[in-house]
């Protein structure tokens, strides 16, 4: 398995410094590398370490691998309140949005074809590489799935014997899915893969060529999550031998401290600066719409000194 590591130590002479672990999706790699640093700078006495991987890999690490986290930063609520919730962690904000898109590159098959009306037809065409993320590590692989699903309802193709989902799904091959986003943009970029499906966010991060959805398929709009809820996908539960059943839900990022975090009143001030100005500045350069106000899943449940930042 791979993940993705970083550490901010800084020097402070005679000084002990206070901790923060940081487990987050790797999908927000980028911003939580600008934002920490920006953070170390405010407070240079504090050594931050932060790990990246598949948002449900990394509460995982938590519920089921004992290891401690003063603060989770997943890509999905769900991943919070599914498996975290309620031995460890009772609460969660909800703080920043994004979109699916096709990820593509010059040297991608039929990538001179291809736009947001005959992408499923271009993909499901003999010989093309499509890459996705497993669906039990990140919710970036069920919403891969969903917006297959998604998909078969709006074009409603007809005549093909094949849904959409079902040609996708053949040309990605157990080969072409990884644990992680961090292990399936490397395949794009070296043109082992076609396409790949990604947040709009990292496709314009890292300057790729991408193909924008329709919102109804996109997972991008709170107002069409009566749609979204239509595709689901079955995932591993929270225990051993368990299965589940998710919906689709328009894209949230989401933060909580757990219960048995080391260091909370610093993980507090980090999501006060995360919420503060530095905080959506460095999210929006890295094209992730931050949400003002935040909004928690109880505001009775999160630490005080939050609720003043957050929506009532």
């Amino acid at each position: 398995m791979f993940f993705f590591f970083f550490l901010i130590t800084g020097t402070v002479a005679g000084a002990e410094k206070e901790e923060l672990t940081i487990f987050y999706a790797s999908t927000l790699a980028s911003p939580i590398k600008d934002i920490t640093n920006e953070f170390q700078k405010k407070y240079p006495d504090v050594f931050i370490s932060g790990e990246a991987s598949g948002s449900r890999e990394a509460v995982r690490k938590v519920a089921e691998l004992k290891r401690n986290a003063d603060i989770l930063i997943t890509a999905d609520p769900l991943v919070i309140r599914d498996i975290l919730m309620p031995e460890y962690a009772d609460w969660y904000i909800n703080f920043a949005a994004t979109r699916m898109v096709i990820c593509f590159t010059e040297q991608s098959k039929y990538g001179n074809e291809i736009n947001r009306d005959n992408w499923y037809r271009v993909l499901s065409r003999p010989g093309v590489q499509i890459g996705r993320v497993n669906q039990d590590n990140s919710p970036l692989g069920y919403r891969t799935l969903m917006t297959w699903q998604l998909a078969d309802r709006y074009y409603k193709p007809e005549g093909t014997g094949k849904t959409i989902y079902d040609s996708l799904s053949e040309n990605c091959p157990p080969g072409n899915i990884r644990p992680d986003e961090l292990e399936l943009l490397p395949l794009l970029q070296n043109f082992t893969l076609d396409y790949i499906f990604e947040y709009q966010s990292v496709a314009k991060q890292h300057n790729l060529k991408y193909i924008l959805l329709p919102k109804e398929i996109d997972l991008s709009d709170p107002l069409l999550d009566s749609v979204y809820k239509e595709a689901s996908v079955v995932l591993t539960g929270k225990r051993k031998g368990e299965v589940v059943s998710v919906h689709g839900s328009s894209i949230t990022y989401s933060v909580t401290i757990p219960t048995g975090a080391l260091h909370k009143p610093i993980a507090i001030k980090f999501l006060r600066f995360l919420f503060d100005s530095y905080g959506r500045d460095i999210f929006n350069k890295n094209f992730i719409e931050f949400i003002v106000p935040v909004y928690p899943s109880d505001s009775t449940k999160i630490p005080e000194e939050l609720r003043t930042v957050c929506r009532q």
